[in-house]
C-alpha cells in the first residue's frame, strides 16, 4: 500500500488554487486575441499556466508517492515552521521593521531543519536586511524601516 503525500499535495492544490483566484480576475479584463492582446491576456494565461502546473506537480507527487513507512508527521512539520515564519514576518514588517520581521522568518524556519548554527541564522538574517533594503528602500523606495517605527 503507498501513502499519499499529503504535503506535496496540500502545496500542488495552493499552487492551483492560486492560479483559479488569478484566472477569476483575469476574466473581469477584455482578452482580446493572439494578434491583438487585450489587458486580459497576460495574467489569463499565465493562470492557465500556474494551474497546469500546480495540477502537474500533484500528479508527480501521487505517482512517485513512496510506500506507506512512518507516520506523516515528520513531512509536515517543516512545512508548518516555514509557513509560521512567513506568518511572522507579515505581522511583524509594520511595527517592527525588516530587521526584526526578517530575524522571526530565519529563525522560525530553521526548525524545519537540523542542525542549524547561530552563525548561519545570523548570516542569513544579516543578509536579508541588506537585500531588502537595498532593494526595497532604496531601489524601489518602498516606505519600510529597517529598526521599526
Amino acid at each position: 500500500m503507498r501513502r499519499l503525500p499529503i504535503a506535496d499535495l496540500l502545496v500542488a492544490g495552493a499552487i492551483v488554487l492560486g492560479g483559479l483566484f488569478g484566472l477569476v480576475l483575469a476574466l473581469d479584463y477584455k482578452v482580446g486575441s493572439l494578434t491583438r492582446m487585450g489587458p486580459g491576456f497576460f495574467p489569463l494565461a499565465l493562470s492557465v499556466m500556474v494551474i497546469v502546473l500546480g495540477a502537474a506537480s500533484g500528479v508527480r507527487a501521487v505517482l512517485a508517492s513512496e510506500p506507506a513507512e512512518g507516520g506523516g508527521l515528520e513531512r509536515i512539520l517543516p512545512l508548518a515552521w516555514v509557513a509560521a515564519g512567513l506568518v511572522a514576518w507579515t505581522l511583524l514588517l509594520r511595527p517592527f521593521g525588516l530587521l526584526s520581521a526578517n530575524a522571526a522568518l530565519v529563525i522560525l524556519s530553521a526548525f524545519a531543519r537540523r542542525p542549524v548554527s547561530v552563525a548561519q541564522i545570523a548570516g542569513l538574517v544579516a543578509g536579508l536586511t541588506a537585500a531588502g533594503w537595498f532593494i526595497f528602500i532604496w531601489g524601489l523606495g518602498m516606505p519600510l524601516t529597517v529598526l521599526g517605527r
